[in-house]
């Protein structure tokens, strides 16, 4: 049984929006990779697509899922 929370409490719970937007950024230790990424492809190194400068997650309007590659960050 779950309890109602009283009318104008604000949950502690991210929204999907929320979080749907927050799976589209980088995360803090991917930065730097990203601001790398020109250096290295023109080393003959290529990056993860998610390392662009110019990345654009592959999902929109939905929680990303293990099906998309730039969506796994990194460990």
């Amino acid at each position: 049984m779950t309890t109602a929370k009283p009318a104008g409490e604000v949950s502690d719970q991210p929204k999907d929006e929320e979080l749907i937007e927050q799976s589209r950024r980088l995360f803090e230790d991917e930065i730097p990779w990203m601001k790398r990424h020109d250096y290295l492809l023109n080393s003959g190194y290529r990056l993860r697509p998610r390392y662009s400068p110019s990345w654009k997650a592959s999902w929109t309007g939905f929680l990303p899922s293990p099906e998309n590659e730039d969506a796994i960050p990194m460990v």
